[in-house]
């Protein structure tokens, strides 16, 4: 040990301090309940509130050894602060909490339940391209077998079809930011080449997304959280009608 160098021992169960999420933090988190611009909320997020989400996120993620198979540890904090940042306006100061811990319980409690999520479709999912759980017979079959849908399939897939392109302009005559618009574009884009994909899952999606609009990570979670606003709206609008 260095000479005069002075050794903090902490009480027992007490925890160290959040240099990353400070009272600074928590004004901001109000000051963004508070103000009504749109565009002024997203200078506030990205300045003073998305570093202090994403440093508590991935601290989470490494303390507790969250784990997503076949997302990456990017993916599911992108994932996480997309929610995160849908329940901002739902903390309130005036009950005497802190944010810290607020949104601590609130991402501990969403990641847990992703895991878990996660972890019970793995162990009902048998995937074809594992031979090794099949037998021969049952190969045989998988590789022999073929089945066209049904007229009735094919005219429900179609109006499928139909419902998401009306869904897509409806939430595009919505946007009111060139990345939001960019975002949608950049959907379409891919809805309209979809069979000409190799791979087609969410994560898959999200980078074919990034690489169309070349938004940073930040900027995506932004915008998916609001276009995601626009379709809660219309989807409440259509069953209030």
């Amino acid at each position: 040990m260095a000479p005069g160098k002075k050794i903090i021992r902490r009480k027992p169960g007490s925890a160290p301090s959040v240099n990353y999420f400070t009272m600074k933090t928590q004004d901001a988190i109000v000051l963004y309940k508070e103000t009504e611009s749109r565009s002024e909320r997203e200078k506030i997020y990205v300045k003073d509130i998305f570093p202090a989400f994403k440093t508590l996120v991935e601290n989470l993620i490494n303390v507790y050894k969250y784990q997503i198979q076949y997302e990456s540890k990017e993916d599911l904090r992108t994932e996480c602060l997309e929610f995160l940042y849908t329940v901002i306006t739902k903390f309130d100061a005036s009950k005497g909490s802190k944010a810290f811990s607020y949104f601590n319980v609130i991402a501990r409690n969403w990641l847990t339940i992703k895991s878990k999520q996660n972890a019970k479709l793995v162990q009902t999912f048998a995937s074809l391209d594992d031979r090794d759980a099949f037998s021969n017979h049952e190969i045989e079959m998988i590789e022999g077998y073929s089945i066209l849908p049904s007229p009735d399939d094919m005219i429900t897939h179609e109006e499928q079809i139909a419902n998401f392109r009306k869904l897509l302009t409806e939430v595009k005559v919505r946007t009111k930011t060139p990345n939001e618009l960019l975002c949608i574009e950049a959907i379409e884009l891919i809805f309209g080449n979809v069979e000409n994909l190799d791979i087609i899952n969410k994560r898959a999606v999200m980078i074919y997304i990034r690489n169309i609009t070349n938004l940073s990570p930040k900027q995506l979670s932004i915008v998916l959280s609001t276009l995601k606003k626009h379709y809660k709206c219309i989807r409440t609008e259509e069953h209030d009608n």
